[in-house]
């Protein structure tokens, strides 16, 4: 927002003005300042001829010779008017508040060496071109939009992945690894969900992992032969992430082996049950 003057401008109104009035028709405009940009203003006197009263009204928009006003400036009181009352463009108190006031937030900028304009003008440039750069390798701060420097150029997928991570939590080198002697995630194919049902273990299960999840709403008895499977030492897994007891029912001679290390031997007709939302799993190996 800016104040504009101009050296004692007289102008006449060329119709009546009410006192509530926020437009007033002058009868030309030539000399008044330019407050057509947004925030631009003036200040001028309307003063009444006949008794020579006077309101100082703030020009915020000029269109053809209508004025725009804010009435009643500066502690003055908003009057009528006749035509061919006249309008001043003068210096008046408030104004002279407002350049003070200017002066003074200038006044308080302290230069502590020489500005050289040259200089800040390629500062400005090298500037801006840090922000649209495409690579950075220091720290990324404050609110631009950065492309993040690359790190590692081996880009890819990776499999039982040997990663390195950095200070930064960067991923700065990634390899496929030979994969660990056990534990991870079953592949789907080779996982059995039974759902909320009991379950006869088939042939062909050994070497799978059969899971109850929270889908199960009850007990429930799983139930194999070992002298169905075929090959000696295959491991069938059994896992239960429900809230309820999973009963594991044995007939043939095996050895089961409970998740942790620690082993049970079932004869025909053996049971074990699995408590509710087990840390553990039970292995059973066959034939052994």
């Amino acid at each position: 927002m800016a104040l504009l003057v101009e050296n004692n401008v007289r102008k006449v109104i060329a119709q009546p003005v009410t006192n509530t009035d926020t437009s007033i028709t002058l009868v030309d405009v030539t000399g008044l300042p330019d407050v057509s940009a947004v925030g631009d203003y003036t200040m001028i006197t309307l003063i009444r001829v006949a008794d020579l009263l006077y309101e100082i009204v703030q020009v915020d928009d000029i269109v053809g010779n209508v004025l725009t006003v804010q009435r009643a400036q500066e502690g003055t009181i908003a009057l009528t008017y006749s035509a061919n009352d006249e309008v001043r463009n003068m210096f008046t108190a408030g104004m002279f508040e407002t350049l003070r006031a200017d002066a003074v937030k200038v006044s308080h900028l302290t230069v502590t060496q020489p500005v050289d304009l040259d200089q800040m003008e390629i500062d400005v440039a090298a500037n801006t071109a840090k922000d649209t750069n495409a690579n950075h390798t220091g720290d990324a701060t404050g609110d631009s939009v950065l492309t993040l420097a690359t790190v590692n150029g081996n880009v890819g997928s990776f499999t039982a992945a040997d990663i390195t991570v950095d200070a930064k939590g960067r991923i700065t080198a990634a390899a496929s690894g030979s994969g660990g002697g056990g534990g991870g995630a079953f592949p789907a194919s080779d996982e059995v969900l039974p759902g909320d049902a009991d379950y006869t273990v088939l042939v062909g299960d050994e070497g799978k992992k059969i899971r109850y999840t929270s889908a199960v709403t009850a007990d429930r008895t799983v139930t194999y032969d070992l002298s169905l499977w075929t090959t000696a030492g295959s491991i069938l897994s059994i896992y239960n992430q429900s809230a309820f007891i999973i009963k594991i029912v044995v007939s043939n001679t095996g050895t089961m082996t409970i998740g942790g290390g620690i082993d049970k031997f079932i004869g025909p007709n053996g049971t074990i049950t699995m408590a509710a939302d087990t840390t553990t799993h039970v292995d059973v190996v066959a034939r052994t």
